[in-house]
């Protein structure tokens, strides 16, 4: 199991579930909140969700939100939800949000964007031409 433990990944996941979609007016985003509960049983710590998420929002047991890398850890790969103790007994008292789809926020390996480990956005610097903000680990250049 992958769970998410390099600092990279946690960024990611929280970037993916509290950011916007961007620059997409008039057309429907491709990410959607959804949400699946479990019964609790006070032995079992493995929750695997059935849809494949792309982040998780929040988790709930038993009305109290929970926290990730705390009290559980994610696995996005294989959609599994380990607690670090086992939720007591309940019926539906376990509850995972999630964020499903595709979303703008490329992983780390590059994604779409030619090796980039995040779209650069475009501004408008001083007026000028729009011009994409550069890498860190180039210079700054004026768009005028």
């Amino acid at each position: 199991m992958t769970y998410l433990q390099e600092p990279v990944k946690i960024f990611e996941n929280f970037l993916r579930g509290k950011l916007p979609e961007l620059t997409r007016v008039g057309l429907s985003n491709r990410q959607t909140t959804d949400s699946e509960s479990f019964n609790g049983d006070d032995s079992e710590t493995d929750f695997t969700l059935t849809i494949q998420p792309i982040a998780i929002n929040t988790v709930t047991v038993d009305g109290s939100e929970v926290f990730p890398y705390w009290h559980f850890n994610i696995d996005l790969d294989n959609k599994i939800i380990k607690f670090k103790t086992a939720p007591g007994i309940g019926v539906d008292n376990v509850v995972v949000s999630f964020e499903k789809g595709s979303n703008w926020v490329f992983d780390s390996r590059g994604g779409e964007v030619g090796g980039m480990p995040y779209p650069r956005p475009t501004t408008r610097l001083g007026g000028g031409v729009p011009r994409a903000l550069p890498h860190h680990s180039q210079p700054y250049e004026r768009g005028d």
